[in-house]
């Protein structure tokens, strides 16, 4: 199974941001991961007939309807058994790292600038 099937509309840059950010599951994970957000979503456009989309920014107030979706998609067999998901709190880690590396050292951006500059340390 390749990873992105279902998405041979889907630019580069979309599936490249997918891959960043999320990781494939079983769709029974989707549904009982409560921290899990969707980054497809399905619709129907004709009769019987159905499209995949990948999701880049998915949002909380859709992602109820969205699971839904895909859960039934995946009962009827419309979708493979897997689908794309992000934890809904991904930036919690890199948030507290900031924190400490600041507390650390301080101002990080300010030091590599001062440096750059030939000004080397505080005076």
């Amino acid at each position: 199974m390749r990873l992105f099937e279902g998405f041979e509309k889907e630019s580069k840059w979309r599936k490249l941001l997918t891959f960043l950010c999320g990781y494939k599951v079983e769709t029974a994970e989707l549904e009982k991961g409560k921290h899990l957000y969707s980054l497809e979503d399905i619709h129907v456009v004709d009769v019987g007939e159905s499209e995949r989309k990948l999701l880049v920014m998915p949002q909380d107030e859709e992602s109820v309807e969205i699971v839904e979706r895909i859960l039934n998609a995946a009962r009827q067999g419309k979708i493979p058994n897997e689908v794309w998901v992000t934890p809904g709190l991904p930036l919690l880690v890199f948030v507290t790292a900031g924190l400490i590396v600041a507390l650390a050292f301080g101002d990080v951006v300010w030091i590599i600038l001062r440096s750059a500059l030939g000004q080397g340390s505080w005076q």
